[in-house]
């Protein structure tokens, strides 16, 4: 990590934002900022990759209180991955729109559809201004 780090810095790369996929990543990325952080700015993302959505609720009794940490400056990952379906699309639905709900911060978003007409273009995922959305479809 340091190595990357340190080669980061001497191309001029002035800030670094891990993302998190789940509260595992999100701790490791709060360990690393710890470590490493007197090398280069740090920052990290709070979110839940579709793949981890059935376990949706337990993430979010944690949210709140992760969200606070004034490294975490977006939410994501998250989002929809209909392709490979590893949790199921209700839950990916449901921990979407609990994503949604909770955003004031900007937002990473993953997005795997089925190409169902791409209906979500309509849908709230556009009231953010800062955002970076990634669609596989």
């Amino acid at each position: 990590i340091e190595t990357v780090l340190l080669a980061s810095v001497k191309n001029n790369v002035d800030n670094l934002i891990l993302t998190s996929t789940d509260t595992q990543t999100y701790y490791r990325n709060i360990e690393i900022i710890e470590k490493y952080g007197h090398i280069c700015n740090m920052s990290t993302t709070l979110g839940l990759h579709p793949h981890h959505a059935d376990k949706y609720k337990s993430f979010f009794t944690k949210f709140d209180d992760l969200i606070k940490n004034p490294k975490v400056i977006s939410i994501g990952e998250f989002g929809l991955d209909y392709f490979r379906m590893i949790s199921s699309k209700e839950n990916q639905l449901a921990a979407m729109n609990l994503f949604l709900e909770k955003s004031s911060f900007p937002s990473v978003r993953n997005t795997f559809l089925t190409c169902e007409g791409n209906s979500f273009l309509n849908s709230p995922w556009f009231k953010f201004k800062r955002t970076v959305i990634s669609n596989f479809c």
